[in-house]
């Protein structure tokens, strides 16, 4: 069982006695949980636990067939109650790809705001997006880092063999134009980057640099490639799902701007995107979302990149379209249609020119301070002096001599 979980997760925990169960679950705040546990056990756990949001689905096991309704109905993130482990690892699995494919965190921005440096938190998170793009993209010597990468990759899926191999086979193939066809294969990298990003680790984050680095670059020269074929305006789409909180959200900010939490993958097939959005889940709390993404090349300048990646893809056939790390997008209409909710964005160059216009109030009268800087003391604004701390001290510890005065 234990061998099988980690082939199905990247991270699997074991517990023989509640209260630590419970200790980890409640000290994981940036983790998505799902939890396997016994009628026993899960009728102590469930009114402790059930509420909080890392929590993010519930299966129990039992030897004996119990009746679904032996738990309440407000316990909704409880998948159902499984006699067979062979039964049992099945929606687990489901499970885990869908949070995957979920649009886990976002944050909005108000481009209207008169003053850039007073600003709410979610347009600090979106900040930091549109910050860390030009930090890794001027950071030296990363290719440096490859063997630390490699290294805590493996030491992260010791207990799956299948993606040893697969870093295995990295460390001897990979090159820097072959970023984009191993960011898009279902392997180690595209699930240790995307929680790394979702949770805005720096540990985690300083090792993976060196790939990072890449996929931008690469997707820079691919979107070259789409310019030069002519295409001026199109539609692509993304099926989410989405919480209630996320969407009420996301309607009480129509017209602002909008960046998720990393690289964003979509689709030219709108049936594609809906079959992904209306996928069946047996969590109660989901939202089927649409995202519809308006680009026109005449908009924007090359600030905006995306690339056509068909030819990367082992799914040729669903024509997807990879967004950069920092692409912004603005709020412009949220329907609800029989199927989904359908949210209507374009993409478009403001979020840079939000990130100008802050960067010119944070830094005046300080003309030499970098990007680099600028971003540790953006960590400090949003309250986040542990992460600064961290994120200076892996300044300090790399070649940028020119940076150090500011640190010190």
């Amino acid at each position: 069982m234990k061998k099988r979980l980690c082939e199905i997760n990247d991270h699997a925990t074991f517990y023989t006695e509640l209260e630590p169960c419970i200790t980890y679950i409640q000290s994981s705040e940036k983790e998505k949980i799902f939890l396997i546990t016994s009628v026993a056990w899960g009728v102590d756990i469930l009114p402790r636990i059930s509420s909080l949001n890392q929590l993010h689905s519930i299966f129990i096991f039992s030897l004996e067939r119990v009746n679904d309704g032996h738990f309440p109905v407000e316990y909704f993130k409880v998948v159902g109650i499984y006699t067979e482990l062979d039964v049992l690892f099945a929606p687990i699995e489901e499970q885990v790809d869908l949070v995957d494919e979920e649009l886990q965190t976002f944050s909005t921005f108000d481009q209207h705001r008169k003053a850039p440096m007073c600003i709410p938190e979610q347009s600090f998170e979106f900040l930091w997006f549109q910050l860390f793009k030009g930090v890794i993209m001027c950071f030296p010597c990363v290719s440096q880092i490859k063997k630390q990468m490699i290294d805590a990759c493996r030491q992260y899926y010791h207990h799956n063999m299948k993606e040893l191999k697969s870093i295995e086979q990295f460390e001897q193939e990979y090159r820097p134009e072959h970023a984009i066809h191993w960011y898009i294969k279902k392997s180690f990298l595209d699930k240790i980057i995307n929680k790394a990003l979702r949770n805005r680790d720096m540990n985690q984050l300083y090792l993976l640099l060196f790939f990072i680095k890449d996929l931008p670059e690469s997707l820079a020269h691919e979107h070259k490639r789409f310019f030069l074929s002519g295409e001026k305006s199109f539609s692509v789409y993304r099926g989410v799902k989405l919480s209630s909180d996320q969407l009420d959200e996301l309607r009480e900010n129509l017209g602002k701007l909008v960046s998720m939490n990393g690289f964003l993958l979509a689709s030219s097939l709108r049936s594609v995107a809906l079959a992904m959005a209306t996928k069946s889940t047996k969590r109660g709390d989901s939202i089927p979302v649409l995202l519809e993404i308006k680009c026109s090349t005449k908009d924007f300048d090359d600030r905006v990149v995306f690339a056509d990646i068909a030819e990367f893809s082992a799914f040729a056939d669903d024509q997807e379209v990879l967004f950069d790390l920092n692409t912004t997008y603005r709020l412009e209409n949220i329907a609800h249609d029989e199927q989904a909710w359908l949210i209507e964005m374009t993409a478009c160059n403001d979020g840079q020119a939000a990130v100008e216009d802050y960067i010119s109030e944070f830094c005046y009268g300080m003309e030499d301070l970098t990007i680099t800087i600028l971003f540790g003391k953006h960590l400090c604004k949003m309250g986040q002096f542990d992460e600064a701390k961290k994120y200076f001290e892996l300044m300090l510890s790399g070649e940028n001599g020119e940076d150090r005065a500011w640190i010190d």
